[in-house]
């Protein structure tokens, strides 16, 4: 790959490193992008920290066209000096309105592909690797038991197993403690007056325990 004196250092590669938190792989950053840009050399960017590998990914596909562009840009000059006569400059003379139009254009959709780009590298990513893991019919027996709501454990996990575990909008779940929430306060809509066997059963265990230790007392 030919090497080059210059290239086109964008607002929003300043951006996308700038949020690369510590300095040290922000130079690391830095000198990636300048060396391919200058002389095509390639990062292993799996020897990056994960924040600089994903700073030059998303920067390399616009220095890849700029070196297109430039080395385009080159060979154009190159065969203009060649042309001679004057059908030639003729020519090259009416195709000079069509050649400024389709750069202009050209110019245009590098700049929509940079707007992309940047509100890409500018929005909040979700974390990397996060996967939603159905839970087990113990786990949710466990967390309905932690909140004493009375939910059927093996009704929640059948039901939206059955469902693909989709929310009701089609949307795939994301939280299902949050999921059994909401079954809580439907339930506590519906029944307000009602408690859950569960909750009734420690009601009554206190109760035998407390009259158990008043007739302790009054040696009964």
């Amino acid at each position: 790959m030919e090497q080059r004196s210059q290239f086109t250092f964008y607002e929003s590669f300043y951006r996308a490193v700038s949020r690369i938190r510590k300095a040290a792989d922000r130079a690391l950053a830095y000198d990636a992008i300048c060396a391919y840009a200058l002389t095509g050399e390639l990062p292993d960017t799996d020897k990056l920290p994960d924040s600089v590998a994903i700073a030059f990914e998303m920067i390399k596909p616009n220095l890849d066209a700029s070196r297109r562009k430039a080395e385009s840009g080159k060979r154009g000059g190159e065969s203009k000096q060649s042309a001679r006569g004057a059908e030639a400059n003729g020519k090259q003379t009416e195709s000079k309105p069509k050649a400024n139009a389709k750069q202009e254009k050209e110019q245009e959709k590098e700049q929509e592909k940079e707007q992309d780009k940047e509100q890409m590298l500018l929005s909040p990513k979700p974390p990397r690797g996060a996967k939603f893991t159905p839970p087990t019919v113990d786990e949710v027996a466990a967390y309905c038991r932690e909140r004493n709501n009375g939910i059927d454990a093996q009704h929640f996990v059948d039901y939206y197993a059955q469902q693909q575990w989709k929310l009701s909008n089609g949307n795939p779940m994301a939280d299902w403690k949050a999921a059994v929430r909401t079954w809580e306060s439907r339930d506590k809509k519906q029944t307000p007056q009602r408690k859950s066997p569960l909750a009734q059963y420690q009601r009554s265990a206190q109760s035998w325990a407390e009259l158990a230790a008043k007739m302790d007392e009054e040696g009964l």
